[in-house]
């Protein structure tokens, strides 16, 4: 279901397929599948998948596993996500078109938190945010994660942990770009999770009291909800020059707020997973 979610007016004007969990703002690091590595959006190939994988629909037309109960799987997302809950929604509409039940559950944060940590969902809804540098959102992926709040679908492989490092030690930006590509290969093949779109952002500031922010990266960038804080480091106050020769003493360094006017900016994604941790014997259905 990769980008599906684009496919729908509303969402469309706000987001784009997304392919990794690096995203297209930051070009050199973003995921670049080969042609055997792509995926469409193709209900009918998916029926086929679980149909030759022995998943028979009952006479509901609602599939059943090895031990003949319906399938109904958890789909569990936050409360405080309006998007992530309409994404919600049609992911649910396309299971039921290939004949699985989904049952939606909406969350407080806290609690998708410490249920994703623990293992106690089957698919869930999530986000990200990321900086300039690809590491952080690699090591979200590593196998010394997995059981803490980073881990989300609880995601090791030892190929994937061993790219990791090598990219942390490489220094030619190339050759690491290079390992970068070939760990999300990894995340991509073994699938840690169905990426689903690159969201965009609506941020504003007054222009009249705030030289214009510097995004990060510069182009189609954004301010904030990222792993960075560039922006804010270049932010300058309107008249700061003269106000800090004053007995004010602010610098041109001050850290603003962000408050009026607006423009879309491109952050960050949503992505779909499922646990892969065992779960304990009152979790299974």
């Amino acid at each position: 279901m990769q980008g599906a979610a684009t496919q729908t007016t509303g969402l469309a004007r706000q987001t784009v397929p997304a392919g990794q969990v690096i995203p297209s703002v930051y070009p050199d690091w973003t995921f670049k599948p080969s042609e055997s590595q792509k995926r469409g959006f193709d209900l009918a190939k998916a029926n086929s998948v679980l149909d030759a994988a022995g998943y028979a629909k009952g006479p509901n037309g609602v599939r059943v596993d090895k031990q003949g109960k319906e399938i109904n799987l958890r789909l569990m997302t936050t409360t405080d996500d309006t998007q992530r809950q309409q994404i919600a929604e049609f992911v649910k509409g396309w299971f039921k078109e290939i004949g699985v039940t989904v049952t939606t559950e909406f969350k407080a944060s806290n609690q998708v938190n410490d249920d994703t940590t623990a293992g106690n969902f089957d698919l869930a809804i999530s986000g990200w945010s990321v900086g300039a540098d690809p590491d952080y959102q690699l090591a979200q992926q590593t196998c010394k994660v997995v059981g803490t709040d980073l881990a989300d679908s609880n995601f090791c492989d030892p190929a994937f942990d061993k790219l990791y490092a090598d990219q942390q030690a490489e220094l030619d930006k190339n050759k690491r770009m290079e390992l970068v590509q070939k760990a999300q290969g990894v995340l991509h093949d073994k699938v840690s999770a169905l990426m689903l779109i690159y969201a965009k952002q609506l941020e504003a500031y007054r222009a009249g009291r705030f030289q214009p922010f510097t995004t990060q990266p510069e182009d189609g960038g954004i301010i904030a909800n990222q792993s960075g804080y560039w922006s804010y480091y270049k932010a300058t106050p309107v008249g700061a020059e003269t106000e800090a020769s004053s007995s004010s003493g602010m610098s041109t360094g001050a850290v603003v707020g962000i408050v009026g006017g607006a423009a879309l900016l491109l952050a960050g994604g949503v992505y779909l997973f499922s646990r892969r941790r065992k779960a304990g014997s009152d979790e299974r259905e």
